[in-house]
C-alpha cells in the first residue's frame, strides 16, 4: 500500500539490491511486487547490483573477485544481461563501494564497457555546468579523494535519465 502512494511521484524505481555469488551468479531480491507495480505508474525500472553476498552481508572482497577473475566476471555479466532483459529493467546501477585504490585499474574496463582508461589519483575536482540552456539548472559537484583511500564516482545529469553529452561523470 505504501508503495502505491509514492509510485505516482517517482520517475525511477531501483529495487535494492541484487548481489553477487562467489561463482558470479546473482543473489536475487524479492523484487516481483516492485516490478509488477512500477509500469502501472510509469516508473522506469533500474537494476541495482552491489556486493551483497549469499549470507546477506556486503563484502568488498566480492567486488575484488568480480574485478580480478575473468570467469566470475563473464558469468556475472551474462547473468546481469539476462536479468535486465527478462525482468524489463531499463538500466543498471553498479554499486561496488569502498574499493581500494589498487582495484581502480580493474574497475576501469568493467565500469566503462570494456574500455580501459588508466586510473589517476584525483585529489579534488569541482565542476560547474554553465553551458546548458533552460530548463536546465546550474549545478556543481565535487569529489575528494586522498592517497590510499578509496573514493566514489560522482555524476550529474541535470534532469536527464542517463549520462549523455549534456552530462559529465567523474571517476
Amino acid at each position: 500500500e505504501q508503495l502505491r502512494t509514492v509510485l505516482p511521484y517517482i520517475t525511477y524505481l531501483t529495487p535494492f539490491t541484487y548481489g553477487v555469488t562467489s561463482q558470479g551468479g546473482l543473489v536475487v531480491p524479492d523484487d516481483g511486487p516492485l516490478l509488477a507495480a512500477a509500469p502501472q505508474y510509469g516508473a522506469q525500472l533500474w537494476m541495482h547490483l552491489s556486493t551483497l553476498t549469499e549470507l546477506d552481508q556486503f563484502d568488498t572482497q566480492r567486488a575484488a573477485l568480480v574485478l580480478t577473475d575473468a570467469a566470475v566476471q563473464d558469468r556475472l555479466v551474462s547473468q546481469v544481461q539476462q536479468t535486465l532483459r527478462r525482468r524489463g529493467y531499463a538500466g543498471l546501477d553498479v554499486d561496488f563501494e569502498f574499493l581500494p585504490g589498487q582495484l581502480a585499474a580493474a574497475y576501469a574496463p568493467f565500469g566503462n564497457g570494456g574500455t580501459y582508461n588508466a586510473p589517476h589519483l584525483i585529489r579534488r575536482i569541482t565542476a560547474i555546468v554553465h553551458t546548458l540552456s533552460p530548463p536546465y539548472r546550474f549545478r556543481s559537484i565535487s569529489l575528494r579523494c586522498f592517497p590510499d583511500i578509496s573514493c566514489s564516482c560522482a555524476f550529474a545529469c541535470l534532469n536527464r535519465s542517463s549520462i549523455s553529452k549534456d552530462c559529465f561523470s567523474i571517476c
